[in-house]
């Protein structure tokens, strides 16, 4: 309520390696670190609006050298930053609507040495645009929320330069980040006690990166199913000033089968969060751990990951005014 503006930092510490026979990957996935901003705010007795700045969509390979695995010294990184503008209005009957325009930026490089001599990537997608659309039921009594998100695809037309080593060139190609749906809800159901949970689809079917010059005419990564995570939480106030959380997240595998940059599918998770609050901030620490489902070869290259596992960090300071 009001005019409110957060925080937030992840960190996420992955360990994931695999093996193609007696040779050892070694940890392919580095650690990294997810920032957040957002501001929200009144027009009107029923008219509000937020903006957010987050990173919604990104990928880090980086093979170890010196492993004897087959894909050793394979980068691969993709960052994607978004912008979103949203309003919302409030319409009789505990009823709302809300909508927004997302702006998204998205660059990215690669090297695959089991490709030829080593095929090298290096583009920018520019900045290119998609849109929010929301409704959500509330009865704010007892604390009863749901709430389905939609957020569309962005397609992106990338331009930079790919090829075998020694023979990179000019790249233009388009890249779709894929469209989403978000079913959230929350209800009070003791004292002081919050059940919430959501459902979350993302149609990952239509990510594909075929960038001009990829041997053969075909794809660096080509992904065939969609997503769907669910995510189960109980929270609890304490204090007036303390609550805490705990959460239980499941993503079932679509393939289990991986490639070298692609080599999870499915995970299941863990998460405890505290939130300390007054009438001016809040601040809330959370950890989260996750057991990655093991995944088999799509090739020779391709190695088993079996016993994957990641933790993850979070920090979000909210201010009211």
């Amino acid at each position: 309520e009001g005019t409110y503006l957060q925080f937030g930092l992840g960190f996420v510490d992955p360990d994931v390696s695999g093996s193609v026979g007696a040779a050892q990957s070694g940890d392919m996935a580095p650690s990294y670190v997810v920032p957040s901003i957002s501001f929200r705010s009144d027009m009107t007795e029923r008219l509000s609006f937020a903006l957010i700045l987050d990173e919604h969509v990104g990928a880090n390979t980086d093979y170890p050298a010196g492993t004897g695995y087959p894909a050793a010294t394979t980068t691969a990184d993709l960052d994607g930053r978004a912008l979103t503008a949203l309003l919302r209005y409030e319409l009789p009957s505990n009823f709302s609507v809300y909508g927004g325009v997302r702006a998204s930026h998205v660059e990215g490089s690669a090297f695959v040495n089991f490709i030829g001599p080593g095929y090298n990537l290096n583009v920018n997608g520019g900045t290119e645009y998609g849109y929010v659309l929301g409704a959500a039921y509330e009865i704010p009594e007892i604390a009863l929320r749901v709430a389905l998100t939609y957020n569309s695809q962005i397609v992106h037309t990338f331009t930079g330069t790919d090829g075998l080593t020694g023979g990179v060139a000019a790249t233009n190609f388009q890249t779709t980040i894929p469209e989403s749906w978000m079913l959230e809800a929350q209800s009070g159901i003791a004292e002081d006690t919050l059940l919430f949970g959501s459902i979350r689809y993302v149609d990952w079917s239509e990510f594909q990166i075929c960038p001009t010059n990829f041997p053969g005419g075909g794809c660096l990564v080509s992904l065939s199913n969609d997503t769907v995570t669910y995510t189960a939480g109980l929270g609890r106030r304490f204090t007036d000033n303390w609550s805490g959380a705990v959460t239980v997240l499941r993503e079932p595998q679509v393939g289990g089968n991986a490639s070298n940059l692609n080599p999870t599918d499915g995970r299941t998770a863990l998460g405890l969060a505290v939130t300390w609050e007054n009438e001016q901030y809040e601040v809330t620490g959370g950890l989260q751990y996750s057991w990655l489902d093991d995944t088999g070869p799509l090739a020779a290259t391709t190695g088993v990951f079996t016993d994957n596992t990641a933790v993850s960090a979070g920090l979000r300071v909210g201010i009211r005014f």
